[in-house]
């Protein structure tokens, strides 16, 4: 291994596959571009709301990337905050950038999404959308529990965010102004109903 790709260490070393603190201050990024949704926060890569399958090293760095659409990133810096100050040498980052570009069927010679900055870093140069934040809803019950379906193999699973799961069953998102409006019309049509059988009532 040449000595020259390998980035120094510093004082203090995560748990390896642990969120590096400076990746772990920043607000986690949900945006659009082209047929894609990028949701950090639920793990989440939709492709036309078709959830992609990324291991977590490339979806990480899929996400510091867009975090800062049309700026370079610096290997170091992606090497630091997708891999926590850890020993590591390029072949790692380029190897995921590849994993990346193959799940967005991006060409490296006429890149849409990720260009190449030779010798320093990367790019994400695709126009994003920024998305509002919305809370995962279980199901279309708003009573607040868990709603199962059913998958393949028979047994009931809880609806979930992680990618291979998402794979099999979609989350159901609702802003939190949603799930208060539907809550208050649950309020007011339980009460409509109540008012009327006591109407009825001798």
């Amino acid at each position: 291994m040449n000595a020259a790709n390998i980035v120094a260490n510093t004082t203090h070393r995560p748990v390896p596959g642990s969120i590096s603190a400076t990746s772990a201050s920043r607000d986690s990024v949900r945006v659009r571009f082209d047929a894609f949704e990028l949701d950090e926060s639920n793990a989440l890569l939709l492709r036309d709301g078709k959830a992609l399958a990324l291991a977590p090293r490339p979806f990480g760095l899929l996400c510091a990337l867009a975090r800062q659409p049309g700026s370079l990133v610096t290997k170091n810096t992606l090497l630091d905050d997708v891999w926590g100050h850890q020993f590591f040498s390029d072949s790692v980052l380029k190897t995921a950038i590849s994993e990346v570009r193959t799940v967005l069927e991006d060409d490296a010679r006429e890149p849409r999404y990720i260009e190449t900055v030779s010798r320093r870093g990367y790019r994400f140069i695709a126009t994003t959308t920024t998305l509002p934040d919305v809370m995962p809803v279980p199901g279309t019950d708003f009573s607040g529990q868990p709603v199962f379906n059913r998958v393949a193999d028979g047994t009931a699973t809880p609806q979930a965010s992680f990618p291979a799961i998402a794979a099999i069953i979609r989350p159901v998102y609702a802003t939190s102004e949603e799930v208060r409006y539907a809550h208050e019309l649950k309020v007011r049509l339980r009460a409509s109903f109540l008012g009327g059988e006591e109407a009825r009532c001798p």
